[in-house]
């Protein structure tokens, strides 16, 4: 990974897809109070990281954890506020994906609308960490940001987390996803979408498959929609089993008619958006009866 520097956007910019717009670099430490997503900016947040309280020990306030043991499918829902996350668990989700913005796919919440939703389920919450459009870390200073954005999350109690970005070449950004796990402290990580944005994707699982947290990628097989990528995702399920690597969670233009395949194919985790909200669009609300429709399906 090299530094940005040379033409508008660097080497990562791809025409036609909008970038958000990134300050000069500036020394990491003169960082805080330029984030305005980040306010955990006091001399107690700076503190070593914290063992998060166990769940047992939060509100019993209703969701269900999956356990390793349980035959039903896994249930991801995306949420960008406590309403949805509330919705989603009454719907029936397992597990949420949080984010702040998702009209480029997701950006990493603020460390108050993570603290709002973890208070208001029980359920895994996997919170994005992501700054910029595309799959691009955005360079030295990109991946600064992105290292203070995993630490505010995480000192706030965040456990588990979603992330991933490539080189201009198509393969995994290591040094960037390894910045960023040093940050995490060995927590549970999904790596994003940036896997359906190269044609390099045997690499990527190469790349990734050891690295300490990871458990699960997020994927429709390469297509639009997940129900076209059956194949590819058979086969890549199939391999990562044998090989001891991370689940697979189909997402991505998900219809519940695909599920049928995408099932007989041996996937069992499932990661859904608009299609669980109210008017099938981000500027709904997450519907708990449309939730419930996908798990009655999923068993």
């Amino acid at each position: 990974m090299t530094n940005p520097s040379a033409g508008a956007g660097g080497p990562w910019a791809v025409p036609g897809v909008p970038v958000v717009p990134l300050e000069p670099v500036v020394p990491v430490e003169a960082m805080a109070p330029r984030l305005p997503l980040l306010d955990c900016l006091s001399d107690s947040c700076r503190a070593p990281l914290q063992t998060p309280a166990p769940c047992s020990s939060r509100p019993p306030i209703h969701g269900r954890l999956p356990r390793m043991s349980d035959p039903t499918p896994l249930l991801e829902v995306i949420a960008v506020d406590a309403d949805d996350a509330r919705a989603a668990v009454a719907g029936g989700a397992d597990r949420l994906e949080l984010v702040s913005e998702m009209r480029y796919a997701g950006f990493a919440p603020s460390v108050e609308a993570f603290e709002a939703i973890r208070a208001a389920v029980t359920v895994p919450l996997r919170v994005m960490i992501r700054r910029r459009e595309g799959f691009s870390a955005g360079g030295v200073q990109g991946v600064a940001e992105l290292v203070h954005t995993a630490e505010a999350l995480r000192r706030a109690g965040a456990e588990e987390f979603v992330l991933g970005w490539l080189d201009p070449d198509g393969t995994v950004d290591l040094e960037a996803v390894r910045a960023v796990l040093d940050a995490l402290g060995g927590a549970k990580w999904t790596f994003h979408k940036a896997i359906d944005a190269t044609n390099q994707r045997d690499a990527v699982y190469d790349a990734v498959r050891t690295l300490p947290g990871l458990d699960t990628v997020l994927s429709s097989g390469g297509f639009p929609a997940s129900g076209d990528g059956v194949d590819v995702l058979r086969a890549e399920s199939e391999r990562e089993r044998g090989l001891g690597g991370p689940r697979i969670l189909v997402g991505g233009g998900l219809a519940q008619e695909a599920l049928p395949s995408l099932r007989a194919a041996g996937l069992d985790a499932f990661h859904v958006g608009t299609a669980v909200r109210a008017d099938g669009t981000w500027d709904s609300p997450v519907e708990a009866e449309k939730v419930a429709e996908w798990r009655k399906l999923l068993g």
